[in-house]
């Protein structure tokens, strides 16, 4: 993101507007979220699965 912000005119793309910046934190956020929810569902069958193999 930095990168394409500061040198924008090396690559060849268009700045960051604010409404980009607010829609890619809204998703940075809400991603981080759904993964942690998916780990802990995740990491609780594994422990399940591994508890019911010994």
């Amino acid at each position: 993101m930095l990168g394409a912000t500061v040198l924008h005119g090396l690559f060849g793309i268009e700045p960051f507007t604010f409404g980009m910046t607010v829609l890619f934190t809204v998703l940075a956020i809400g991603v981080t979220g759904l993964f942690h929810v998916l780990f802990g569902i995740f990491d609780a069958w594994h422990a399940k699965r591994l508890a019911n193999m010994v």
